[in-house]
């Protein structure tokens, strides 16, 4: 059957498209080995707009991380006009060659090529693009009110702390840390909840959470960070709690949040990326954030999970 017109929600999800050659795979057909290439999700989407008359696209963050990304979002509206990827980056942005071993070299793309090329494209877009602020359109809605807590480690995880930040060591010597990145992302975690690396050191961030719980027993609260290695530990240690982690599947997830938003004094974990979009949990009195996301966008989704949908729900809260 034909396909007239085509929506895609999210579309910023189309930022990995530079072109349709699908991905190089083999496999065995009568005994015989048959190599063929295989396109993805997002090259199967791009390819079909181009059978359809009519194409729409949503999305709240359009072009993520680095303006050269909206390329997916280009070929997808408009399949004649965008048919080279590299050919747009060429246009409108500085490309670098950049060594990155003896033997190899690859492309870098390092902003605008200048302020004319820069201006050229945002004005284009502003001929089909119409922005709609949440402000000016739901008007019922009640903001939440953002507090932010500070916590001081206790001397043993300092000592911890300081150990691995100077030394990329723990006591746990099976923790082994090479580059600065990975560091990074473990400071975080040590200082959130030692025993994820197995350390018996009381962590300042779950005492607080702990106490948090006892001080709102009545409330619904969703606790939400992007270590699902954390959020399973807090899980375990809370009776009748609820959990959305990479690993839920599609009908869980639907069966957690229906639970959470309708019935009362529910508590539910969530990794930040399994909850950011296409889900709304408004049966949240609190929201939790243990960690925030190394991406901004993602912590601005999650924002907005909390939000009621209707002015119905907005009248329950």
């Amino acid at each position: 059957r034909k396909i007239d017109t085509m929506v895609v929600d999210e579309v910023h999800h189309l930022y990995t498209y530079t072109g349709n050659k699908g991905k190089k795979t083999t496999k065995v057909v009568d005994g015989k080995k048959v190599t063929y290439f295989k396109r993805n999700t997002v090259q199967n989407i791009i390819m079909l707009s181009r059978k359809v008359n009519s194409r729409y696209a949503f999305s709240g963050t359009v072009s993520p991380k680095t303006p050269h990304l909206i390329y997916g979002t280009l070929a997808f509206l408009f399949p004649d006009l965008f048919k080279s990827y590299w050919q747009f980056v060429d246009y409108y942005f500085t490309i670098n060659d950049k060594r990155v071993s003896r033997d190899l070299t690859v492309k870098e793309i390092k902003g605008w090529k200048n302020k004319e090329k820069q201006l050229e494209l945002l004005e284009f877009l502003e001929t089909f693009s119409l922005q709609r602020k949440r402000e000016h359109h739901l008007t019922w809605l009640v903001e939440p009110e953002i507090n932010y807590i500070w916590l001081e480690m206790n001397q043993k995880l300092k000592e911890q702390y300081f150990q691995f930040r100077d030394y990329f060591e723990m006591d746990n010597k099976d923790i082994v840390t090479t580059s600065l990145l990975s560091r990074m992302l473990r400071e975080e975690m040590l200082i959130s909840e030692p025993r994820i690396f197995g350390l018996d050191i009381d962590s300042p961030k779950t005492e607080w959470f702990r106490q948090f719980l006892k001080d709102y027993p009545q409330d619904s609260i969703l606790v939400i960070s992007p270590y699902t290695s954390y959020l399973k530990i807090l899980h375990s240690e809370t009776p009748g709690s609820l959990i959305i982690t990479g690993d839920t599947s599609i009908s869980n997830r639907e069966m957690i949040k229906t639970q959470f938003n309708e019935q009362p004094k529910q508590i539910l974990f969530a990794n930040i990326t399994t909850i950011m979009e296409g889900v709304s949990l408004y049966g949240a009195d609190s929201l939790i954030v243990l960690n925030r996301d190394w991406v901004p966008g993602k912590n601005e989704q999650v924002f907005d999970r909390i939000l009621a949908t209707t002015p119905e729900q907005a009248m329950d809260m």
